[in-house]
């Protein structure tokens, strides 16, 4: 390695090179004394806090230190509450749904829902004749909260009706406390 151009630097003195020098050493003195200081500042910060901490715990008698034990305990409790209340859904949103999209000519005889996570509910009902079955099924599939809906059977009974079942999947926003 040919380290002439090194030797011809301090040979020369060029000014330049000292000032950039001195100013990093300076910058790196500075840096150390500014580290060395917030750290004394941050254990003086911890010892007073420490301090203050074993004053609140000798602040109060037994009997206050025991209330307030309590009180952290309901404050504990009633954060519990709010998760639960926070993740739990409405179910009977389901059935006003189906009572304000159900024509007057529709009879919903059986209703069933295997868990509100899918939001697949099958429902068996009874109609005059196919052409209130097909606007029926036509009023569930324009609503916004229905996904997809299924005829699964059709059949004609003894007294002429149709009788049907259609299997709906409904978007989990039925199951919030905002439908109600």
């Amino acid at each position: 390695m040919d380290f002439s151009i090194l030797y011809r630097l301090r040979v020369k003195k060029i000014w330049w090179v000292d000032v950039i020098f001195y100013s990093a050493i300076a910058l790196l003195i500075a840096s150390v004394f500014c580290y060395l200081i917030f750290m004394l500042k941050i254990q003086l910060q911890k010892q007073q806090l420490a301090d203050l901490d074993k004053k609140m715990q000798e602040m109060g008698t037994t009997s206050q230190q025991d209330q307030e034990k309590t009180v952290f305990e309901y404050q504990q409790k009633i954060g519990d509450y709010s998760k639960l209340v926070s993740v739990h859904g409405m179910s009977s949103n389901i059935f006003s749904f189906i009572e304000k999209n159900t024509l007057p000519e529709v009879w919903f005889y059986k209703f069933g829902m295997a868990s509100r996570t899918d939001g697949t509910i099958d429902l068996s009902g009874e109609a005059e004749n196919m052409d209130v079955v097909s606007r029926q099924e036509i009023i569930f599939e324009k609503n916004e909260l229905v996904k997809k809906v299924d005829v699964i059977t059709t059949n004609v009974s003894n007294e002429g009706k149709i009788d049907f079942s259609l299997s709906l999947v409904l978007d989990p926003k039925i199951f919030e406390y905002a439908n109600q």
